[in-house]
């Protein structure tokens, strides 16, 4: 903590380090940091807010919305963003929030246009002005008898939180987080695998950049001006390629996990293929990645085949294996003939010849 710099070059610990995926876009997973990913753990990790509840977050920055944008994932069913700036209220409904307040409009700090919408509070509040005004206020709309108001805002040196201990008698709990509780070795390469992959993007939240260093008062004169979400200063050029991984394309709960189809584009195919990938649930959020098996169900068949024919999750999820379903045959290519039969073209792969023109340039089974 405190060691933010401008530096080009800084001398750290080598337990600090966490090593990324080498094609990773830098100019968007420096976000991940601080700010944008604290948020999502707070929603994820700290509170662990659950679906078909209520949420409402207080300070509409990068933090704030961040919140927003996981507890919409969480399957939050109202997300409601509080913060005196009317500009934040169209970027917090794009990323999720169903309400907004400006507490400067309501005579007693919002909590009645609040408690108007749930008479018995929120199930999950977030500070995330860093003001210990609105940490009180956060904590006391917070449901009586469950609710959580989790602290991620830093206050000033030497302020003090209060509250009336009954408050706390009656079942709410307050807590705090820093960087969202990631372990930062492990889990930030996650994240930024997350973001490649499309499950989370970072780009709504870059609404600045700068180059060379000359360019950093510029970054911080934008972040007070109240438009700048994040601002990116590219101090020096990065030379290596960046990589494409597979989009996540759909994802369904399933038996003690869940169910995750991909697409790709394969050079070997010149097309876009996919594939199906059953994800065991962590034992533990810090446990290791599991063991993976490839199962290929025949030529004849498309990665939909033992995904949705076979009763396989329910042992998978036991023994805590991970289960890629590849795909057989191109998708999303249109070639006369290719769905005459089940057991012809896209659907069997193998009953086709690849040396005929027609199927040569994607029916590739050779390579």
């Amino acid at each position: 903590m405190g060691c933010s710099t401008f530096a080009e070059y800084a001398v750290i610990a080598e337990i600090s380090a966490a090593k990324i995926h080498p094609g990773a876009d830098l100019n968007k997973m420096c976000l991940l940091g601080c700010g944008v990913s604290t948020g999502w753990g707070a929603v994820f990790n700290t509170v662990k807010v659950e679906p078909r509840t209520s949420v409402a977050v207080f300070g509409l920055g990068a933090l704030g919305l961040s919140v927003i944008q996981a507890a919409k994932m969480a399957g939050a069913s109202d997300i409601v963003g509080v913060d005196i700036n009317d500009k934040k209220a169209e970027q917090a409904e794009q990323m999720g929030a169903t309400f907004f307040v400006n507490p400067t409009k309501c005579e007693d700090d919002g909590r009645s246009a609040l408690l108007a919408r749930h008479k018995w509070g929120y199930d999950y509040t977030f500070d995330c002005t860093g003001n210990v005004n609105v940490m009180r206020t956060a904590l006391e709309v917070a449901h009586r008898g469950w609710g959580e108001s989790c602290i991620i805002g830093v206050a000033a040196a030497g302020k003090e939180i209060s509250t009336r201990p009954f408050q706390l008698v009656t079942g709410r709990q307050w807590k705090g987080t820093a960087f969202g509780g990631w372990k930062s070795r492990t889990e930030v390469p996650r994240l930024v695998q997350s973001v490649m992959r499309g499950e989370m993007t970072l780009d709504p939240y870059i609404t600045h950049t700068f180059e060379g260093l000359e360019g950093v008062n510029g970054a911080i004169d934008a972040l007070h001006g109240g438009d700048c979400l994040r601002a990116v200063v590219h101090i020096a050029k990065n030379d290596l390629p960046l990589a494409k991984l597979p989009k996540l394309k759909s994802e369904n709960n399933v038996e003690g996990g869940k169910m995750r189809q991909f697409t790709h584009w394969s050079e070997t195919c010149q097309c876009d293929m996919t594939f199906s990938i059953f994800l065991p649930e962590r034992p533990e959020r810090k446990a290791a990645d599991p063991p993976v098996l490839y199962y290929l169900s025949g030529l004849t068949c498309t990665d939909e085949n033992a995904r949705t024919k076979a009763h396989f999750a329910q042992e998978a999820a036991r023994v805590g294996i991970a289960v890629v379903f590849p795909d057989t045959s191109p998708r999303g290519v249109q070639i006369e003939g290719q769905d005459d039969s089940y057991d012809f073209g896209s659907g069997a792969g193998f009953y086709v010849n690849a040396t005929d023109p027609k199927w040569s340039k994607h029916y590739k089974y050779d390579r």
